[in-house]
């Protein structure tokens, strides 16, 4: 997955991401289902990444999250009942603004209560358009709605932003 995003965004097949696989070497990260699960030790949190091949429908995210909590009770005990955050752009409120209701990311966001908003941030770039950050804003990509609607946010001199959510109550067991 990561030397095919890596050659998605350079052109070169490469693998780019050695900064992150010390997590799953040392037993921090797990993909569970459909996402992945940090687990935080000095703050004894949970910390949901989202591999770029994750589908996010309801009924997979839910799987995940049930499968976690299964992992937990059996790996992991001293995690039990604490709590799991995700801070992500799939999170920024301007999205429930710019997709449609059905839209897969939706499901992905209505999963979380919403505590810390950056309105600022511009994370979204790399996953969205495939390539580094730059403000040459008018030669990006706009293959996908996703695509043209973040472009127009951010030629206007916007941001897409982002924001940290804790998951919702109604998935812990």
């Amino acid at each position: 997955r990561f030397i095919e995003e890596c050659k998605e965004k350079t052109g070169v097949y490469d693998f780019d991401r050695a900064w992150w696989t010390h997590k799953q070497v040392s037993q921090v990260i797990y993909r569970i289902g459909e996402l992945e699960y940090e687990f935080i030790s000095k703050e004894k949190y949970i910390s949901i990444h989202i591999p770029s091949d994750a589908l996010l429908t309801k009924e997979k995210l839910e799987e995940s999250f049930q499968l976690l909590f299964e992992f937990i009770k059996k790996h992991k005990k001293e995690y039990v009942g604490k709590q799991v955050k995700c801070d992500t752009w799939l999170l920024s409120p301007k999205l429930k603004e710019i997709l449609p209701e059905n839209a897969k990311i939706l499901n992905f966001q209505n999963c979380f209560d919403i505590i810390k908003v950056d309105e600022n941030n511009d994370g979204c770039f790399v996953w969205v358009f495939k390539q580094n950050y730059h403000n040459n804003f008018e030669s990006l990509p706009e293959n996908t709605s996703l695509q043209r609607k973040i472009k127009n946010i951010m030629t206007n001199n916007g941001h897409l932003g982002s924001a940290t959510g804790t998951l919702k109550e109604k998935y812990y067991e």
